[in-house]
């Protein structure tokens, strides 16, 4: 059984509706993993203004993160979707960390 929100239900077939379920759910874990995996389930500032800055921060690293998975994915020859959010934004956190780091060279820190 499928429920839609469909006034006219000979609008659309339901074999139309039934290929959109897997973009549908594509469309639930990327918000899923803005939510949860970006940290963006709560936002937390005392002005609408704030929020709404925050909230365009959010899509920017989530956008970011997509774009690392997409050239990653075009390199290895897989399908974005064939690679893990959660893991890239691991990768990419534990790489920035790296990157911070200080390193010693020669008796001397470089950055």
């Amino acid at each position: 059984m499928l429920v839609t929100a469909l006034l006219n239900h000979r609008s659309v077939s339901k074999y139309d509706l039934i290929e959109l379920q897997p973009q549908r759910w594509n469309a639930e874990l990327d918000l899923r993993n803005l939510k949860t995996t970006t940290g963006m389930g709560v936002l937390n500032y005392q002005t609408p203004q704030m929020n709404e800055k925050q909230l365009w921060v959010h899509l920017l690293a989530y956008n970011v993160i997509r774009l690392f998975m997409a050239q990653a994915a075009s390199n290895a020859g897989v399908g974005p979707r064939e690679l893990s959010f959660k893991h890239t934004v691991q990768l990419w956190t534990s790489g920035s960390h790296e990157a911070c780091r200080p390193r010693r060279t020669a008796g001397k820190c470089s950055h």
